[in-house]
């Protein structure tokens, strides 16, 4: 029996595999069985994965995955020959791994993770062929795997999709992995064969002209290959101007210095709330903050109170002397950004909560950031920041 190379996005329905090996194995005209598994998810559904396909026995003591080996592949799990499996999950700036995708960052890795095992895996031409199921996963994670596959796929390489009937039944069962004789469930499987559009041709004579002929294996390698027109607009800056109502402003600058978006007037509360946080994460050397490193913060107040010296506001700045104020302040700053989608982007503030607190963290890694004020305000000398540079507007 042919052996080929699986790979899958996979969400929380670990019977996507079970699915999609299923009618590999069975109903394929030519069968043939995985030697490899290549799942890319979340360390959400890896551990759905491996508690219901892995690591829960049956009354006989066997794992699905187990069962299924015996049934379907034909092939004892614990075997030389049976199929190897390789879980795949991105990680975040702090080394943890992504639970789920929510975010712009979230989804930056996950394609980023999805173009390097394409690519390791279609790297060598004589390699076993390749069958991407995009049956599994948010949308988005199918999307990024379809779209490096397209890239990367050879001529031998193929992507499939797969569909139960009926559906409802079968999504609301848990105990249903694949079609078992004699079960009394009449579950039908079909698989789609879909028509892949292949770019590989196109990327290997790129990568000759511009690489030498080696192809680019992670998507910032993919972006910064010219003809290829993928580099994003990610603003190289972002420049905040303080002073009265008709000065402040915030703009997103890119590399030669050209404002990519701009908000302006601004209030000056969400101003310094950006600038503060900016300054603490940078500090804390760290991809998010706690409330409570916020609160009742005497360093923290000082560097708010020296942003909103300059701007000329008369209103009374609020301590964030609880975490009722903290957040308020967060939102008011959010509802500015969302005026706009490339501020909204970059710079909007994100929290995770636990029982005990609520950590904030840029959704993406931000732009380097800095203040400008009037040459009038050059008397107010008390600037505390180290990370957020200081000049004055000639």
């Amino acid at each position: 029996m042919e052996r080929y190379n699986l790979l899958i996005a996979l969400g929380i329905s670990p019977a996507v595999l079970t699915e999609t090996i299923w009618t590999l194995a069975v109903e394929h005209p030519q069968p043939a069985i995985p030697a490899e598994i290549h799942v890319v998810t979340t360390l959400t559904g890896e551990r759905t994965l491996r508690n219901r396909l892995f690591d829960t026995p049956d009354e006989e003591g066997l794992s699905v995955w187990a069962r299924f080996c015996r049934e379907v592949l034909q092939l004892d799990h614990e075997a030389p020959e049976a199929p190897q499996l390789h879980i795949h999950v991105p990680l975040r700036g702090n080394g943890l791994k992504l639970d789920d995708i929510r975010t712009w960052d979230d989804d930056r890795r996950y394609a980023e993770l999805c173009y390097r095992v394409v690519a390791r895996l279609c790297a060598d031409p004589d390699a076993p062929r390749v069958v991407a199921s995009i049956a599994g996963g948010r949308k988005t994670m199918s999307a990024h795997l379809l779209t490096a596959f397209s890239l990367y796929a050879r001529p031998q390489d193929e992507s499939i999709h797969v569909l139960v009937h009926p559906e409802r039944p079968v999504l609301e069962d848990p105990t249903f992995f694949y079609p078992r004789p004699g079960s009394g469930t009449d579950v039908r499987i079909e698989r789609v064969d879909l028509h892949l559009v292949r770019f590989r041709n196109q990327l290997e004579e790129l990568a000759r002209l511009h690489r030498g002929g080696q192809l680019p294996r992670t998507l910032q390698e993919l972006e910064s290959l010219p003809g290829l027109g993928l580099r994003p607009a990610r603003p190289a800056e972002v420049e905040i101007v303080l002073g009265d109502r008709t000065e402040r402003r915030l703009r997103l600058l890119d590399t030669e210095g050209r404002a990519m978006a701009q908000l302006q007037p601004v209030a000056p509360m969400p101003l310094v709330t950006l600038i503060t946080l900016y300054e603490m994460l940078r500090r804390a050397d760290s991809s998010e903050i706690s409330n409570m490193q916020l609160v009742e913060n005497e360093q923290v107040e000082a560097l708010r109170n020296a942003a909103y010296a300059f701007c000329r506001d008369l209103a009374q700045l609020r301590p964030w002397g609880d975490t009722i104020a903290l957040s308020r302040s967060i939102s008011e700053l959010n509802q500015l950004l969302a005026g706009n989608p490339l501020c909204n982007r970059y710079l909007r503030i994100h929290s995770r909560r636990t029982w005990e607190e609520t950590f904030y963290a840029f959704g993406t890694e931000p732009p380097a950031l800095r203040v400008c004020v009037p040459r009038a305000l050059d008397y107010l000398q008390n600037w505390p920041f180290q990370y957020v540079p200081l000049t004055y507007l000639d």
